[in-house]
């Protein structure tokens, strides 16, 4: 199975959590063994951990955030309050600048030549998060939404 980015969310605290599996089952897996290692007290996510066995596994939802590993990338970008294995780990400043100018920059849709002003724009208009836009960008996809996007 590929490797996807999930999103666990808390719905009591809003809490987040940014992780990668390759599970060969999938998400549902993955959630398994974090339900699993929660209550074993195992792992080095902690955070993450003692917010499951305060609040409950039936208080998270999961979902997929893209196919790949962008992690690091969306821990920066989004911010969750669960995520404690990047220490000492920093995304370098020229990448954030990179990834903060590159979503301001207007795209262009290959197959109907519309110009969005970003890719932010490009995706609500397209029904896809920016981050799928942003990954074909960066070649890490074939297409988008079903279109080849190229900067205006």
């Amino acid at each position: 199975m590929p490797k996807v980015t999930y999103l666990l969310t808390n719905m009591v605290t809003g809490d987040e959590y940014i992780g990668v599996t390759a599970d060969k089952m999938g998400l549902k897996q993955r959630c398994t063994h974090h339900k699993s290692r929660a209550k074993k007290g195992r792992h080095n996510h902690l955070k993450l951990y003692a917010n499951i066995n305060e609040y409950g596994w039936d208080n998270f939802t999961a979902r997929v955030l893209c196919g790949g590993d962008d992690e690091e990338y969306l821990v920066w970008l989004m911010k969750p309050t669960l995520n404690d294995c990047w220490n000492g780990r920093k995304t370098p400043e020229h990448v954030k600048r990179a990834a903060a100018e590159s979503h301001h920059k207007p795209v262009r849709c290959v197959e109907t030549g519309e110009v969005y002003e970003s890719i932010t724009a490009a995706g609500k208009a397209a029904g896809v998060s920016a981050h799928a836009i942003s990954n074909h960008l960066r070649g890490k996809t074939e297409t988008s939404a079903g279109h080849h996007w190229k900067y205006a």
